[in-house]
């Protein structure tokens, strides 16, 4: 069995029968957190007991405050893709906050956007996204939804110009439409 998967039934967090169910999943190519969260573990839980195995701080964003200023010096679309908020820095690190400790292409965005180093804790995507949407505000959620409906097929340009002849105004404002999506 796997080591994670046995020390999480020993401590009642999951069933035997459960532990199989996961173990399948696992077989099959499926991530750990997804296939735990598939089998019916709370979220919570599942970040709780990862956090006491490999000594990553739990945190309850709701008690966090953040600075709209700190957060700025991130990428938004890197933010909201990945699910991670930084929280705070200190001895040249910075401390970031995600819902997945295996999804080490976060961290590795973080890094080369900013070329620092992070450490990081653990907290429910949920609460993680609420407070992207409060800190980032309404348009980082409507840059979410935007990409989430774009999918794997990216966006779409469709010339509505029939004539040939451009407004150069029109033309700047659609450019800052873009760069702004972008």
């Amino acid at each position: 069995m796997n080591v994670l998967v046995d020390r999480m039934v020993e401590q009642g967090l999951i069933d035997e029968s459960t532990a199989r169910g996961v173990l399948g999943l696992l077989a099959k190519g499926e991530l750990l957190t997804r296939a735990l969260l598939t089998s019916g573990l709370a979220e919570d839980v599942l970040l709780r007991f990862l956090s006491k195995e490999f000594q990553y701080p739990y945190v309850e964003l709701d008690k966090c405050t953040f600075s709209k200023k700190f957060l700025a010096q991130f990428p938004a679309r890197v933010l909201l893709d990945k699910h991670v908020i930084p929280l705070d820095e200190g001895n040249g690190y910075l401390f970031t906050v995600m819902s997945n400790p295996f999804d080490t292409s976060a961290i590795d965005e973080l890094r080369l956007a900013t070329g620092r180093d992070f450490k990081i804790a653990l907290a429910p995507s949920t609460e993680i996204d609420q407070c992207i949407k409060q800190y980032l505000g309404v348009g980082a959620d409507t840059v979410q939804s935007m990409i989430s409906e774009a999918g794997e097929n990216g966006f779409q340009v469709i010339d509505t110009d029939t004539d040939g002849d451009m407004d150069l105004t029109e033309a700047a404002e659609g450019a800052s439409i873009i760069r702004f999506v972008n």
